[in-house]
């Protein structure tokens, strides 16, 4: 009985579950406005599939809008020819802007985790792979998000936009800044099969959870009435469910 368990835990490991893919014509996303936060702290954090560097044109992960003006806080890639970072931005009801950037270029076309840490008005870290972090730390007074949106942005009069193709799952936000230590536990240092699920990273403060994932359809969303524009597709990926440690 012990070796069929453990077999079983083995195959749980390394089955093949599900994300989303998000297209940027027409853009594809899955939002709500029955928004945990309007403010901070908050860390967002997803497993990706992040665009070709050379795309030179901006990708949204994951973040928070308004609909009325141009505020917001997000995680997003900018690939250009030289420089292919992933970046957090906080943006206020004045336009006044804060940007924080990876200190390495993101690889295209492979799993990676990304975390945006926004502590404060004056703090805003990036995590890629659990590492690589670049902070800021200018004076930025988000307030009155309304949106909550993967794949996309809510940008006011725009409605959502994003400028290229994004493979997003197990996207989790928490109302508290997480720490590094626990960035580095979630993202298991960019190895799918080393990191802990969002679930169990501090559950009583995480507030939005979406998996993504076709197969575990109870799961799809949590805690809050995600739902989804423009049909974005489900694809394979990498199992990172691991038993409750």
């Amino acid at each position: 009985m012990k070796t069929l368990l453990a077999v079983s835990l083995i195959m749980l490991s390394f089955c093949a579950e599900s994300a989303r893919e998000f297209l940027a014509s027409p853009t594809q996303t899955i939002w709500t406005t029955d928004v945990p936060l309007t403010t901070y702290p908050c860390t967002i954090a997803a497993w990706c599939k992040l665009p070709p560097t050379n795309t030179v044109a901006t990708g949204v992960i994951a973040g928070f809008g308004s609909t009325t003006d141009n505020r917001r806080l997000m995680i997003y890639v900018l690939p250009s020819a030289n420089l292919s970072r992933v970046s957090v931005q906080s943006v206020d009801a004045s336009g006044t802007t804060g940007v924080a950037s990876s200190v390495v270029n993101y690889k295209s076309n492979t799993w990676v985790h990304v975390t945006g840490v926004f502590a404060s008005a004056t703090s805003r870290t990036v995590y890629y792979n659990g590492g690589s972090q670049g902070s800021s730390f200018g004076a930025v007074n988000t307030t009155g998000l309304n949106t909550f949106s993967i794949g996309s942005i809510y940008a006011g009069t725009n409605g959502f936009t994003n400028r290229v193709i994004i493979i997003a799952a197990e996207v989790g936000v928490w109302n508290v800044a997480l720490s590094a230590n626990e960035v580095a536990l979630i993202s298991g240092a960019g190895d799918p099969t080393e990191a802990l699920p969002p679930r169990y990273m501090r559950p009583d403060k995480l507030v939005i959870y979406a998996p993504l994932d076709s197969r575990n359809s109870e799961y799809e969303w949590l805690r809050n009435s995600l739902q989804s524009s423009n049909a974005p597709a489900y694809i394979d990926h990498p199992a990172i469910h691991r038993p409750n440690p």
